[in-house]
């Protein structure tokens, strides 16, 4: 016999909380205060799997844009001890059957893309995770880049919707560039081109977004960050479809970790500039 369980869109902090420190537990190395960050974005986008004594067993996330017309889905766990039994199977669908968004992205391992291809994902691009150290980047320009910790301005928010996102997300880029850490934008001719954050996590710092306009904006705004936040251990997610991300990691003598497949539902709202994207914001979130 199955082991009863139900499904509930849980909207309170502490699911958010709850899944990111399974993320934690999984080796995926969140940010301390990820789970804030991430429930503050969309809080109808948490959705939980309970035995009948109000025990969470697995869950995920689906975290929508401003106008709802897109979503991200992510934080997808099912508890050890619970996996094999449908659990997963179930969140997923009551998440995406309880969305009315008209898209919908994960990054997701590519040992599940088959998995994900049943339910309508397509395969758009592969990132990597790369390690790397402070060492291995030139020195920092103090004229070079700019703060861009606080509210974003409508340059950050039109560059993030242009190559990092395919929608809006300005709730969600209030709290990330307001988060402890670094943010530092890149300026030309008086224009913002390019921007990117830092924030420590249990194991070292990860950048994310890295926006610029070329390989060398892409390190100056690399050096700014690492400086600002003083990070020696740094973690980027790379996007494949860069035609230069290979060099990015190349120059960085960086280490490759993992992979993930970039996968959608649907045709994403807008067409990203994915050669400007040399690091995804969050695997969690797009």
């Amino acid at each position: 016999m199955t082991a009863p369980f139900s499904i509930r869109q849980a909207t309170e902090p502490e699911a958010a909380a709850r899944l990111v420190d399974w993320a934690r537990m999984e080796g995926w190395n969140p940010a301390p205060t990820d789970a804030a960050t991430f429930h503050a974005a969309d809080p109808k986008g948490w959705w939980l799997a309970e035995t009948p004594e109000g025990e969470a067993i697995g869950g995920l996330s689906l975290v929508h844009s401003d106008d709802r017309s897109f979503a991200f889905l992510g934080l997808y766990i099912v508890h050890p001890d619970w996996r094999g039994k449908g659990v997963g199977w179930a969140s997923w669908r009551a998440a995406l059957n309880g969305s009315e968004a008209r898209s919908v992205g994960l990054d997701g391992v590519p040992a599940q893309q088959a998995n994900y291809a049943k339910s309508g994902f397509a395969l758009a691009f592969t990132s990597h995770r790369f390690s790397f150290s402070a060492d291995s980047l030139p020195p920092a320009r103090p004229d070079a880049t700019i703060d861009l910790s606080g509210t974003p301005g409508p340059g950050l928010r039109a560059l993030d919707k242009a190559v990092a996102y395919p929608a809006s997300r300005d709730t969600f880029l209030n709290h990330w560039y307001s988060q402890p850490g670094a943010a530092r934008g890149l300026v030309r001719d008086g224009t913002l081109v390019g921007c990117g954050v830092i924030r420590a996590c249990h194991d070292g710092h990860k950048v994310g977004p890295l926006i610029a306009p070329d390989l060398d904006g892409a390190l100056q705004l690399l050096a700014a960050l690492v400086k600002a936040a003083g990070a020696t251990k740094l973690i980027l997610d790379i996007p494949e479809i860069n035609p230069l991300g290979a060099t990015l990691a190349r120059d960085l003598a960086a280490e490759t970790a993992f992979e993930c497949a970039r996968m959608y539902r649907g045709a994403p709202p807008i067409a990203l500039d994915l050669d400007r994207l040399w690091g995804i914001t969050t695997f969690e979130l797009g």
